[in-house]
């Protein structure tokens, strides 16, 4: 039987496709096991990361590396997906302020902007060690809401002493300055690692401090009372300035009594490396009820009043994210891209 022309292309390119399909298989799956290799490696740094933290308080557990794993990996996917739900980045220029309602929003003018810029060390240290044009960084602020009165227009009609949302941002912080957008998004990530463990272990560490305060109160008051003890056993005893203080020694015991209670409570509570381990694992395992990321927008016109959504101009939405931390530390962010033109003076 004789092939037609067709039957030829068809044969002809039967090899190419399968070849093609077998190349594409191939890169997909080595895209795979890269993607694996670097999920893995990201986890074990942060398992890392928390077992160095928790040092002073579960040194001595050979197996907490173990235990961490599951808890640690847990928190870390919901680290990346909060901070992915912050915006950006966005230019962030004083040459743009006019032009972008989110600077305008942010800031009072170019002015304050250029000065933020100009007096950050975090910036400063970055453009001077990395010899490139921009940063990527976290722009974070503390949002405040007030009550105005104002007119408002209503078809034809125009109302006086109408209540009002006026919205203004205070505090500029510049977070993180780094090369690019997801070295930035990897520190933020260990800042908030960190956050999380530093809330079970800022608790221990206080405690054992206590505990040494008490030890160091302990040791002085016993030196005292052997001075004492040692005097009234010399000849001391007979000098009429220090026979006022026999009675004194025997009132030390009480206190001593009380300290060495204390001491051991402390120490009891300070030194269970399994229940800040308890504690830990708790908290890893459920980061969302320590930190919380929320994707906000508004409309707010060129007085930072709120409009509502039927009015005014759409291009004047601004989006942001709201980063709250045990119910009350509270902060609005969004990621930036600065030129060194704005931060290093030629």
């Amino acid at each position: 039987m004789l092939r037609t022309p067709s039957h030829q292309a068809t044969a002809g390119r039967g090899p190419v496709t399968v070849f093609s399909t077998l190349l594409s298989r191939l890169e997909r799956a080595r895209e795979d096991r890269e993607a694996k290799r670097r999920k893995a490696a990201t986890l074990a740094e942060a398992i890392q990361r928390v077992v160095q933290l928790s040092a002073p308080a579960v040194c001595t557990m050979r197996d907490c590396r173990r235990q961490l794993r599951i808890p640690v990996e847990n928190a870390l996917g919901y680290l990346q997906q909060a901070i992915g739900r912050i915006p950006g980045p966005r230019p962030f220029s004083p040459a743009y302020w006019d032009q972008d309602p989110l600077l305008q929003a942010l800031f009072v003018d170019a002015e304050e902007m250029q000065a933020l810029l100009t007096k950050n060390r975090r910036l400063k240290s970055f453009f001077t060690e990395m010899q490139t044009n921009q940063a990527h960084a976290l722009l974070t602020a503390i949002k405040k809401e007030r009550t105005i009165f104002g007119t408002a227009v209503e078809g034809a009609i125009v109302r006086r002493d109408v209540p009002q949302t006026a919205v203004e941002f205070h505090d500029h912080r510049i977070i993180d300055p780094s090369a690019t957008a997801e070295e930035t998004r990897r520190a933020l990530i260990d800042r908030a690692l960190d956050t999380l463990v530093s809330q079970i272990l800022e608790p221990v560490l206080q405690l054992r401090s206590r505990l040494d305060e008490l030890k160091e109160h302990q040791r002085i008051l016993a030196i005292q009372l052997k001075i004492q003890q040692t005097r009234m056993q010399g000849l001391d005893v007979l000098n009429p300035e220090t026979a006022p203080t026999e009675p004194a020694a025997p009132s030390v015991h009480p206190v001593l009594s009380g300290l060495d209670r204390q001491i051991r409570e402390l120490a009891a509570e300070s030194d269970s490396s399994e229940e800040y381990l308890r504690q830990l694992k708790a908290v890893l395992n459920a980061p969302q009820q320590a930190l919380t990321v929320t994707p906000i927008g508004m409309r707010l016109n060129w007085m930072g009043v709120k409009q509502d959504g039927a009015s005014g101009d759409g291009e004047r939405d601004i989006r942001l994210a709201e980063v709250e931390f045990q119910n009350h530390l509270k902060r609005v962010a969004v990621f930036v891209r600065i030129a060194r033109r704005d931060c290093v003076k030629a």
